[in-house]
């Protein structure tokens, strides 16, 4: 499973690329930053979002896709254009054709850092934190998408046995017409 995962922002969407490599390990692929001018209209901006993640999605061949959900603070107007970003990035992940998992910011928080650095090899800057962030939030997302792909898929079976039965008795009584 190749993942991609999106921290929102509608001047700064950070992203990065984990290739699961077995039950529970993750693998960096890739990172990086979108961004886009404040100057410029907030309708460009977010097409730009949405365009730049279908992109790299594609580009980096993702399977899934991971995003931070919406976080609400005191600020409307910062949690409005938060919203838009997230909207824009959830489209371009959906716009290539992903499946998307969303997590709380409580989640990714609680994450450890220490671990995403090691597997980054970064220093402890900032930027490397904003990337650690990134990578904990593909790793939960990785344990996560793995475990409901599997659940849906029972779901799948059990919807969808019955009526293989009764189709595999159909075919018999079939078979069974023109033996006759």
């Amino acid at each position: 499973m190749r993942i991609l995962g999106i921290d929102p922002g509608l001047n700064t969407t950070g992203w990065g690329v984990v290739q699961t490599t077995g039950s529970n390990d993750c693998a960096w692929a890739a990172h990086g930053a979108i961004r886009t001018k404040p100057a410029d209209a907030k309708t460009h901006r977010l097409v730009q979002l949405r365009d730049a993640v279908c992109r790299l999605a594609r580009e980096h061949q993702a399977t899934h896709g991971a995003i931070e959900a919406g976080y609400v603070g005191a600020n409307a107007r910062s949690a409005m254009a938060l919203g838009e970003a997230r909207a824009a990035c959830i489209l371009g992940l959906a716009d290539a054709g992903l499946e998307v998992v969303e997590y709380s910011p409580a989640l990714v928080k609680s994450c450890s850092q220490k671990k995403a650095r090691r597997l980054l090899r970064l220093a402890s800057d900032s930027e490397s934190a904003d990337f650690a962030e990134r990578l904990e939030l593909q790793e939960e997302a990785a344990r996560f998408a793995a475990q409901r792909i599997d659940e849906q898929r029972q779901q799948r079976q059990r919807r969808t046995q019955p009526f293989a039965a009764a189709a595999n008795e159909c075919e018999k009584c079939i078979g069974e017409g023109r033996k006759e």
